[in-house]
C-alpha cells in the first residue's frame, strides 16, 4: 500500500529500491532486477487471470518476459553502458526523467 498510496515519489522509490536490492549493497544489479522483475511477473501471473491470459496470448514463458522487460529496464537506465548497477541516485533521476516526459502528453 505505502508504494501505491499517497507518499512522496522520492519515498516510494526508497522502498521500492531496498526490496530490489538483495544482498543492501546501495546497488541494483542486473541479475537482482531481473529476479524481481520475474518474481513480481509471477505473482501477477497467479493473481490474475487477465495477466495470465495475456501472458498465454504472448506465447512466451515468464522467464523470458522477465528477461525482455530486465533488457529494457537496463536499457532505459543505461546500465549496459554507464555502469553495471542501479544506484538509489540513479532511479531517482530516470523516474524523474519519466514524469518529465509523461507530462508533456
Amino acid at each position: 500500500a505505502f508504494l501505491c498510496g499517497g507518499s512522496p515519489l522520492e519515498e516510494r522509490l526508497m522502498v521500492a529500491f531496498t526490496v530490489m536490492d538483495a544482498d543492501s549493497d546501495g546497488c541494483i544489479t542486473p541479475v537482482e532486477l531481473l529476479e524481481i522483475i520475474k518474481s513480481a511477473l509471477l505473482v501477477i501471473s497467479v493473481c490474475s487471470r487477465m495477466v495470465a491470459d495475456k501472458i498465454l496470448l504472448l506465447g512466451a514463458p515468464v522467464e523470458e518476459l522477465a528477461e525482455a522487460a530486465a533488457i529494457e529496464a537496463i536499457s532505459a537506465l543505461n546500465m549496459d553502458n554507464t555502469a553495471a548497477y542501479i544506484t538509489l541516485e540513479m532511479l531517482c533521476e530516470t523516474a524523474d526523467d519519466f514524469l518529465k516526459l509523461a507530462a508533456l502528453f
